[in-house]
């Protein structure tokens, strides 16, 4: 009794510890969705084109879809924090399986340079064969559907 108990367990904790993190699970589900896109509807500055890693060997360099919106220098760690002169920029990735938000805050700026304070959130989500890019705080926002490339993928 007690041998089949202590399989029981370890067979569900194997389980438990096995299922991806969201970040690895976005980004396998990036990498199946690499391809040509069309724009669907968005701003004009929305351009369809192809969804590309910026190096194939290292997915931490980011990705774009066209040549305007992009992630860059993703991170598997949730948050971190830099001085940029005389401002504090923070950055907080978040995942899902089938999402990325990057949430970019510039604070604790001298007197002088309180404009540059802000804050900005980059949405991008796979759903349905169709890939949403938005920013929070504007409204800007793009969508975007698969086009079969020269092999029919």
């Amino acid at each position: 009794m007690k041998n089949w108990l202590f399989i029981l367990v370890l067979g569900a904790s194997t389980m438990l510890f096995a299922k991806d993190k969201p970040y690895e699970s976005f980004i396998k589900n990036l990498k199946s969705h690499l391809g040509h896109y069309e724009l669907v509807k968005g701003d004009k500055r929305c351009n369809g084109d192809q969804l590309v890693l910026f190096n194939d060997k290292d997915i931490k360099e980011g990705f774009r879809i066209g040549h305007d919106i992009y992630f860059s220098s993703i991170s598997d760690s949730s948050a971190s924090e830099e001085q940029s002169g005389d401002c504090s920029v923070n950055t907080k990735y978040s995942y899902t399986a089938s999402s990325i938000s990057l949430r970019t805050e510039i604070s604790r700026c001298p007197a002088s340079l309180k404009k540059e304070e802000a804050v900005s959130t980059k949405v991008f989500r796979i759903k349905d064969g169709r890939i949403y890019y938005s920013v929070k705080e504007n409204g800007f926002s793009c969508e975007y559907k698969k086009v079969a490339n020269k092999e029919g993928k």
